[in-house]
């Protein structure tokens, strides 16, 4: 036997889930619009370089160390330069290239990993935080190569 303050818990209780239930039921019949036909775009043949910050670039220098990577770091670049522009982070940092980096040389070209070699002059920009030690450490959103290493 029912006592009287259970059910008075229980009705209200059951008639919300019946409510609830139907809501539920009426929105799942609810008429579906349809998807938008689109035509597709053809695919671009050729992928031009991305573009580069417009920001200051972190570090402005040479490349002193080059490191092979693991993992998600294709490389590691020690960069060293010289007075830097404002707003540069450093003037020494340790750089970790991902597959996320962008690389150009100073036209504008992409560029690989296997291009950042001693001696070479390159921009650095970092993204997420730098570690501010010294030399600054940091993971580089795009490396320009701005000339070769001297032979």
């Amino acid at each position: 036997m029912i006592t009287r303050s259970l059910h008075s818990r229980l009705v209200p209780t059951l008639a919300a889930v019946a409510l609830l239930t139907l809501a539920l039921s009426a929105l799942g019949c609810a008429p579906q619009e349809p998807a938008p036909t689109a035509t597709p775009t053809p695919a671009p043949t050729e992928q031009p370089a991305a573009a580069l910050p417009t920001e200051t670039p972190g570090i402005t220098g040479s490349i002193t160390y080059v490191a092979a990577g693991a993992g998600a770091t294709l490389g590691t670049i020690s960069v060293e330069g010289g007075e830097q522009p404002q707003g540069a982070v450093s003037d020494k940092a340790v750089v970790s290239v991902t597959k996320e980096t962008t690389i150009v040389d100073v036209s504008g070209n992409t560029a690989t990993p296997a291009d950042l070699v001693v001696g070479a002059e390159v921009k650095v920009w970092f993204t997420g935080p730098v570690a501010e030690s010294y030399p600054v450490q940091g993971v580089a959103s795009a490396v320009q190569i701005t000339g070769e290493a001297p032979k």
